[in-house]
Order: C-alpha cells, then structure tokens, then sequence
C-alpha cells in the first residue's frame, strides 16, 4: 500500500527565504511563513493559532519575548517616533525638561503602587519618548542645544525611571504546638522565605525570653539563614527543667484533678466531683452498711442526691430566668489565663456581649482591673440580638496569683455586670523546682537591620 506524501507545506520555507532575500521584517516573515504552511496542510485557522500560540509558551523563555519588543521599538523609530514626540512636546508652551520628568516620575510611582510595574523602563520609554521630548522641550525654549546638554538630558531621564524593589521576607514555625513534660524539650522548624524577590541580608533568630516558661531556654541551629531566591530552614530546641523535689507515689493520682482545680473550680470534671462527693458520703456510713439494712440506707442516699439535683435545678433555672430578664449575657462568666512571666502579656482571650432583651443596650463603660487591659468593639449601643467581643490580656506585675475583673456598666437589670480574671505570673525557679506546668505561647523573632518578623508557637508543659 502506497502512501502519498504532500510537499505543499514546505512552500512555508521558500516564504521565508524569499522574504529574507528581499529584506522584509524578520517577525513579519515568520508569521506569514506559519501561516501559510498551516493552510497548505489543511490545517483550519483555529488550529494554526493554537498551534502559534502554543509554540510561543514553549519558546517564552528564550530572547525571543526580549526580542520582539526591541524590534517593533525599533521600526517605530525608524519611522519618526522620536521626531514625533519632539515635536510634539514642542508644542507644548509651558512643557520644561524638569516638569516632564517630574510628571514621569509621578507616573511610574503611581503605576507601581497599583502593580504595573513593568509599564516603564529604558528601552521601551526612555530612549524612544522620554528623552527626545525632554531634548525637544528643553530647544523650544533654549533653541539649538549642545551635546553636553543633550547627553545631560538623557542622563535625567535614565535616572527618572530608576526602578528599586524593595523585597521582604516571611517567618513560620511548624509544628505551631508541642507537649512535653518538665525536663524535656521539644523542636520546632523555623522557616524564613523571601518575599517579593531575593532577601539577601542575614536573619537573626531569637525567641522572646520574657514568653518562655520560666526554667526553660531556646536554641537556634543555625541562628543566622539569608534565605536568597529560596526559603531556608532552622531547628527551634526549647528546652525545659524537671523539679528535682519528689512527691510520695501515693499523690500520683491526685495530679490532674489538683492541676484543673488550680486553673479555675469550672475546670474540675464533674465527675471527679461527684466521686469525691460520694467518698465523703460513704466513708462514715460505710461501717453503718455493715450493721444495718443497706437498702434502707441506699434509699435514705437516694433521697439526699435527689434532693440536691433538684436544688441545682432550681438554681439554675432561677440564675436563667435572671439572666433572661436582665438583657445582657456574657460569656465566659470567668477568664482563666495560663502561666505568664513577669512583665510580659499573654495573647487575647475573648468574652462575648450579647443582647438578649427586647430593646437596645446602652453599655457606658468597660472597665478592667488589675494586671488585665481590655480592648472593645462594642460602642455604646448594642441592638437586640446583636453581640460584640472583648479583647483581654494578661501582664502580671508580680509572681504568684493575680486576680482582677471587668466591670461591665449598661442599662440592663443587674448592672454592673462583673467577670472574674484569673492569672499567675512566674519569675525564674528557684534552684530544683524545674519549669512549671502549662501553656505558653512562645514568639519567635527575625530581624534583619531594621526589619523584624514574629511568628507565635504554643509550648504545653505538663
């Protein structure tokens, strides 16, 4: 079986030799040329600009995408483009070589700010526009310029459109959470990336040491990256001390319990209540089991618990009903912090307002006290149904428990209305207490010059 081959589409190569011969534009050429090859295959117009086109992304990387600006910047000049801007900006009475620059300037500042930042540059606006009406604008005025004045002119305008990117660089740490025991350590990798083109100044890494947990330190491997094109990495160690003062095994088990009771009486499970409760009821009746009737004793036990589930009830549906008709609920009633050092301030925790009357609420104060600062979106005026947040933080001016309180002044029932702050400020251990249990929020710090990125990691220390 024999197979015919067609030599039309070759007729695209005599095109090009044809056209080169009679020293046509090189970019004309090739394009008629493609054209032409693709309609003496058969090819549909669709196909042959899809084909061109996906011919230019392969090839976008090569001087080609350089080249051709050049060329059609060229042809225009060729044509009188320089001319034509002279003689235009001539025209121009109260046009000067400083007030175009000025206004090119403002230009490509603006156009910058917006992201276009390629609109300028000095083969495409500065030699071809730029200088020949600054040159143009300065002979309107002067007359006839000599090369000294014409060479200066063109000096300016190349500076004018001097272009500086400003790049920057970003800071992250993963995991963003570790838990660990006191006497132990936990890493982290620290990463710095450039941002907005290649960062080459060093990166110094440094943990704020008034947020490590008290007992504790951190290290950095390497301390110093300069990310360049490419993001660059370091390990974080935060390193924790273990209490060298023991406790009998028999306290063991009363740990956790002890440590949520600590953080706030709404932190203790209710069951752990409710079987300390039962310890307390079945100790002393526990030698009465054996002597006397146990059904009639559980049944006598039954009674009281009844009892004092219907007393919590009742007071709570009593603190709802209250609660219903005063117009205001805030939520959490209490503000728990964690460990915090001296002289530093925990990150926000919030409470959230919310208007549960029928009219609006007209808040006139927030108030904190103590080492507690609060920042508000509230306003004066909170309409039915809306609610608002309070920002809180925590700086302990001394060691040991710090407790305070928000006041919160409006027009509902039961104002003022108060929430309970809790927190502990930690100064350094003494010599064998280890690093104390909880959570911390530890910023990590890179500066470089005068430029400084954080990024906040969470350390939960049991």
């Amino acid at each position: 079986m024999q197979t015919t081959v067609s030599l039309w589409p070759l007729i695209g190569v005599a095109v090009i030799i044809v056209g080169f011969l009679l020293r046509f534009n090189p970019m004309l050429i090739v394009a008629v040329a493609a054209i032409i090859t693709g309609l003496a295959a058969h090819f549909p117009p669709e196909k042959i600009l899809a084909e061109i086109g996906t011919g230019f992304i392969k090839t976008r990387n090569i001087p080609l995408i350089i080249l051709l600006p050049l060329a059609v910047i060229g042809l225009l000049e060729r044509h009188g483009l320089r001319e034509r801007a002279q003689a235009w900006i001539g025209g121009i009475k109260a046009a000067t070589a400083g007030r175009l620059l000025i206004v090119y300037l403002l230009v490509r500042e603006l156009t910058a700010a917006v992201g276009l930042t390629g609109l300028g540059g000095h083969p495409q606006m500065v030699r071809p526009l730029i200088a020949p009406m600054a040159e143009g604008a300065t002979e309107t005025r002067f007359g006839k310029i000599s090369d000294a004045v014409r060479f200066k002119l063109r000096a300016f305008s190349a500076a004018t459109d001097m272009q500086i990117t400003v790049t920057d660089f970003t800071i992250s740490v993963a995991p963003t959470t570790a838990t660990i025991a006191a006497g132990g350590s936990a890493q982290y990798v620290v990463t710095v990336a450039p941002q907005g083109g290649a960062f080459k100044s060093p990166v110094t890494l440094t943990c704020a040491n008034g947020n490590l947990p008290a007992g504790a330190t951190c290290s950095f491997n390497p301390p110093t990256l300069t990310p360049g094109t490419s993001a660059v990495q370091s390990v974080l160690t935060i390193t924790t001390t273990k209490s060298s003062v023991g406790l009998p095994a028999w306290w063991a088990p009363f740990g956790p319990i002890l440590a949520r009771a600590a953080a706030g009486a709404s932190a203790v499970p209710p069951a752990a209540m409710w079987a300390f409760l039962c310890a307390l009821l079945w100790l002393p009746l526990g030698r009465a089991l054996r002597r006397r009737n146990g059904s009639a004793l559980a049944a006598r036990l039954g009674t009281v618990c009844a009892a004092g589930t219907a007393c919590v009830a009742v007071v709570a549906m009593t603190a709802s009903a209250v609660r219903a008709q005063s117009g205001i609920a805030v939520f959490p009633d209490t503000l728990n912090f964690a460990s915090q050092a001296v002289g530093t301030t925990t990150p926000p925790e919030v409470l959230y307002l919310t208007n549960i009357g029928v009219a609006n609420l007209n808040i006139s104060s927030v108030v904190p006290a103590g080492d507690f600062s609060v920042v508000t979106d509230c306003g004066t005026v909170l309409a039915v149904g809306q609610s608002c947040g309070i920002a809180v933080t925590f700086a302990p001016t001394a060691a040991g428990a710090r407790t305070g309180t928000i006041t919160i002044t409006d027009d509902a029932v039961g104002s003022p209305h108060t929430v309970t702050l809790n927190g502990t400020g930690q100064t350094g251990p003494s010599t064998g207490t280890g690093t104390p249990s909880g959570t911390y929020t530890v910023a990590v710090s890179g500066v470089a010059g005068t430029m400084t990125h954080a990024a906040a990691l969470t350390l939960a220390v049991q």
